[in-house]
């Protein structure tokens, strides 16, 4: 019986301390942080799911010359510029391309692939209810 009484003391002790945590941080968020006064969204992986197209679009290109791009190749790119990603592939896989001929091949693709890419997903009802609060947005990219 003992041990059963110990167990509801800890349950118990255990769920008011998580509570008074909970209440914690709510509170240090309501008087710590101001109220949002702009946004900037990332255009890449933010709002577009342009990874799906990017990857799509290294892939239909390399197989015009029987390669394939490697999820370890793939990974080294993300984050990259595209002129060092387009090196990393071309040397990777030996294809017989400059990297100024590689850039302006694949960016035709990506055009291409962009104009049905998907939003992430709550992108859209974030968009809107900020917008509806009169918070000017913005969106910026290095793409």
């Amino acid at each position: 019986m003992l041990a059963i009484a110990m167990w509801k003391y800890k349950q118990v002790a255990s769920a008011k301390a998580l509570l008074l945590n909970i209440e914690s941080c709510l509170y240090y968020a309501m008087t710590t942080f101001s109220h949002v006064t702009h946004v900037i969204f990332d255009l890449d992986g933010l709002i577009l799911d342009s990874e799906k197209v990017y990857k799509a679009k290294y892939e239909e290109l390399l197989a015009r010359y029987g390669k394939t791009l490697s999820d370890d190749l793939r990974l080294k790119c993300l984050g990259r510029k595209d002129v060092d990603c387009a090196k990393a592939i071309i040397q990777a896989t030996s294809i017989p391309l400059t990297t100024a001929q590689w850039l302006t091949e694949v960016k035709k693709l990506q055009i291409d692939g962009m104009i049905n890419t998907t939003f992430m997903p709550g992108v859209e009802r974030l968009v809107t209810h900020l917008s509806h609060c009169g918070v000017p947005l913005a969106v910026a990219t290095s793409s």
